[in-house]
């Protein structure tokens, strides 16, 4: 475990991508990926969704950011350690509460691998953060 704090978890765990491949793959790990990188990467992802079914009836979910400015201002430090820590089998995972709830369960947990450069981070050229996409291509799960 990278991070273990504040109910915020950072850590590495196997990469099950990379055993399933039909193709050899690895990931690009360890990683130097900067902090900017990685704000860059994350400060575009955005989810949506409800955790409870009433509101889901009344209203469709509005995508909000993945990471909120203070989680990627107190967090892209331990991710940053966690990609440089982290092997070619391996993946960064993290698990971060909801934001200025404090009687919520819900959480946003995700994993990140990077490998090098594929024609997939093309397609993403328009997006902020491009010049990391074009470095690495993130896999974030939800």
């Amino acid at each position: 475990m990278v991070y273990d704090r504040d109910d915020v978890r950072i850590g590495i765990e196997t990469d099950p991508s990379v055993a399933r491949s039909k193709q050899p793959v690895a990931n690009a790990h360890p990683a130097q990926i900067t902090t900017e990188e990685i704000r860059a990467l994350l400060g575009v992802v955005r989810v949506s969704g409800w955790s409870g079914t009433i509101a889901g009836i009344f209203e469709t979910p509005r995508p909000v950011p993945l990471l909120t400015e203070p989680q990627l201002d107190n967090h892209v430090g331990h991710l940053s350690e966690a990609f440089a820590q982290a092997g070619p089998n391996e993946r960064v995972f993290f698990s971060f509460p909801k934001p200025d709830v404090h009687y919520s369960e819900d959480r946003t947990t995700g994993a990140i691998f990077l490998r090098e450069s594929s024609p997939v981070s093309a397609e993403v050229d328009g997006l902020t953060g491009a010049s990391a996409l074009r470095r690495f291509l993130p896999e974030v799960l939800h």
